[in-house]
């Protein structure tokens, strides 16, 4: 159900040029869900491939946010969670390496101190060491606090 509301926040903030006050929580109790997280996504492509999106300013929960930054945001939360799923079902984390690299480079850049934390209130946990030995993903999982 996270997967499919942040999907569905995320195009809400495009949409309408403001963060929704929290995230949707869609009733998927009795739908196919894979249906339902492709409808998300749909809805949000849709809402951040629109004219002149990426240059738009959104009022986002760290303030004003060019539309670019927060969908890239929007990528990060999607990959960390593919990342979350392929490593609880014993599943490849090496996920397509060069996303992975210029989502870290974006994370690098625009995750802030502030945005750390434990107990669940801030989104992301202090940043893991990783191996040499590392995939990029596992890299990007790391610095946005996922134990690799």
């Amino acid at each position: 159900m996270h997967l499919i509301g942040s999907a569905l926040w995320y195009a809400a903030c495009a949409e309408t040029g403001r963060a929704p006050a929290s995230e949707e929580a869609p009733d998927v109790a009795d739908a196919d869900i894979a249906t339902a997280y492709a409808d998300a996504t749909d809805r949000a492509l849709a809402a951040f491939g629109v004219e002149g999106i990426a240059d738009a300013m959104i009022a986002f929960p760290v303030g004003p946010t060019r539309g670019a930054v927060v969908m890239s945001f929007a990528a990060v939360d999607a990959f960390t969670h593919g990342w979350d799923i392929a490593k609880a079902t014993g599943q490849s984390t090496d996920i397509d390496p060069v996303l992975a690299v210029e989502l870290l480079t974006f994370a690098r850049r625009n995750i802030r101190e502030a945005m750390r934390g434990t107990g669940g209130s801030p989104p992301f946990a202090p940043a893991r060491d990783t191996p040499n030995t590392a995939t990029r993903a596992d890299r990007l999982a790391a610095y946005l606090g996922r134990i690799t």
